[in-house]
């Protein structure tokens, strides 16, 4: 069914194993922000952080190097769907994505976005996703922001009734070229975290 509360709407989708809910929220008056939440639950092992001193750090170290090869190589695939340039990581806006997601895990992984305003104050494109009981990967991640491909309609630059389509629009809008992702733990839950700029989804403007 879909949920529509003011500024805030929510899809749910039935699973296997579990339910996606995708949701996003906009009224700004230039353009709206990939302000967008993906939530997975399943019913799988959780997957624990083991390993201290240097093996952790080793471990932190790979899962950088996952995070930004595996984040720029899927977007850049579904990119090339439909010509939009290449983009890249940057160091920097991981941070900022790291920065939220480490703050949403203080809050026990809750899905909430940057504010307009304030210390943390938004000034990216953003995607969210949070899964429990699930080790999502980058892949997958994104995955569920694309497959919103399939309730957008070129033609009128709309989603189709009832539907999200945001997600999509952003991981492949045209002058997006560079992005940072991140991802935080709370027991069995995960936050996921892209940030891109320029931000896409200008209203009135086509993603590509």
């Amino acid at each position: 069914y879909l949920m529509d509360t003011s500024r805030n709407m929510y899809v749910l989708l039935p699973l296997k194993g579990g339910t996606a809910y995708w949701g996003y929220i906009n009224g700004f008056k230039t353009w709206y922000k990939m302000y967008q939440v993906t939530k997975v639950t399943g019913n799988v092992p959780d997957v624990n952080d083991e390993g201290t001193g240097g093996k952790e750090a080793k471990k932190e170290e790979d899962n950088t190097s996952e995070m930004s090869s595996g984040m720029v190589a899927i977007h850049n695939q579904y990119r090339a769907t439909v010509g939009s340039p290449a983009v890249s990581w940057d160091a920097g806006i991981a941070g900022y994505a790291q920065e939220w997601a480490n703050y949403l895990k203080s809050k026990n992984c809750s899905m909430e976005h940057r504010p307009r305003s304030g210390t943390y104050k938004q000034k990216y494109g953003e995607n969210l996703a949070w899964a429990s009981g699930m080790n999502l990967s980058p892949n997958s991640v994104v995955k569920m922001w694309y497959d919103e491909v399939k309730d957008y309609q070129y033609s009128t630059n709309s989603c189709k009734p009832g539907k999200v389509c945001g997600h999509y629009t952003q991981v492949v809008w045209k002058n997006s070229q560079r992005i940072g992702c991140a991802m935080a733990k709370c027991g069995q839950a995960q936050i996921w975290v892209c940030n891109y700029d320029p931000p896409g989804n200008w209203v009135g403007q086509k993603p590509y």
